[in-house]
């Protein structure tokens, strides 16, 4: 009995440290709450900016709320929204209701979010410096952006961004600086990837794919299992172009790719309506099917395939009906010579 009650004392003292363990754990780890929401401020629109910093967090979640001033986010701050509506109203000129910086972070989670139109211009979410946004099975609806610049990052899971119209400047996600989108199981208006940018489009459904703006340098667009209307690259007339590395796999551009300058796109297991290349762009078609191909300048098509003791052979899409009389006429040819052959030895048969 003596050793049943040393060792119940033994373990009742274990369980008291550890509890204290974990509650210092937590404390350390516990993000702090601000107190404010976004409609406390709709009381005073003229209060200022709300401003976030040192790894602070402001939660956004569970009602509704119409916000007009702008939040800032730095200094790995955070910024949660979850089973929210918001709408972004900004009184500013500039249209900015969020500002991401300095690492910081927005995660919008089950929640919709409305863009309103503006006389001045478009509703944004500005991220910058290396800052981030998560968007899970959410909505972005009304003419706005997200935008991420300075090597920033946005990430679109089971959402929504847009109203299904594809147009010149539909709304969507953009990026600049080196940035990086990417867009799983969604459906986006638009995505735009300029200035050393890169995008990853999978299994989704995507209005605008544009990217190559004048003053680029290199951008990579990666697509697979979509469906896209249109995928181009962007020029300014008069300006310097950049070159784009576009790649689209088991997906279907049910209008048009235009690839200009000195682009090139991988178009692979896929089905394109209709392909136009200009300048020094280059294009392949690898194992796909194309309705239509315009081509100017000394921009190329090549039509791929993967051959067990060549690997990829490419020819021209201009020496396709060339190749395909050639090939009626080998064949015909070659029928030719076979029923001679064949006629010839019944003659010879007949005469011994």
């Amino acid at each position: 009995m003596s050793v049943v009650g040393l060792f119940a004392i033994c373990l009742i003292v274990d369980i008291g440290l550890a509890i204290g363990r974990l509650d210092q754990t937590l404390s350390n780890v516990t993000p702090q709450t601000l107190l404010h929401t976004s409609d406390s401020y709709m009381q005073h629109p003229y209060d200022g900016d709300i401003n976030l910093s040192d790894h602070e967090t402001l939660f956004i979640e569970d009602r509704e709320y119409n916000l007009t001033t702008k939040i800032i986010a730095e200094d790995y701050a955070t910024i949660v929204v979850k089973n929210a509506r918001l709408t972004l109203s900004p009184s500013n000129s500039d249209g900015i209701n969020f500002v991401l910086k300095g690492r910081s972070r927005l995660f919008v989670i089950n929640s919709t979010i409305n863009f309103t139109r503006l006389p001045f211009g478009d509703c944004q979410i500005i991220l910058q410096d290396e800052a981030e946004a998560n968007f899970t099975e959410a909505a972005l609806a009304g003419w706005g952006y997200v935008v991420g610049r300075d090597a920033s990052a946005v990430y679109v899971e089971k959402s929504n961004i847009g109203s299904g119209v594809a147009t010149l400047h539909s709304p969507g996600v953009v990026s600049y600086g080196s940035s990086r989108l990417k867009v799983e199981d969604a459906k986006v208006d638009g995505v735009y990837v300029w200035e050393n940018s890169t995008a990853s489009i999978d299994r989704s459904d995507v209005g605008t794919v544009r990217t190559a703006w004048a003053e680029s340098g290199r951008t990579a667009v990666n697509i697979t299992d979509s469906t896209v209307n249109t995928v181009e690259t962007f020029v300014v007339f008069e300006q310097p172009a950049g070159t784009a590395i576009i790649r689209i796999t088991n997906s279907t551009v049910e209008y048009a790719v235009y690839i200009h300058l000195n682009s090139t796109a991988w178009i692979e297991n896929s089905s394109v309506a209709m392909v136009d290349a200009t300048g020094n762009a280059t294009v392949w078609l690898i194992e796909s099917s194309v309705g239509q191909v315009s081509l100017e300048g000394n921009a190329r098509v090549l039509l791929g395939w993967y051959l067990p003791l060549f690997g990829l052979v490419g020819v021209p899409y201009q020496l396709i009906p060339i190749i395909q009389a050639a090939s009626i006429m080998a064949i015909v040819i070659g029928l030719a010579a076979v029923s001679y052959a064949i006629w010839r030895r019944r003659r010879e048969q007949i005469q011994r």
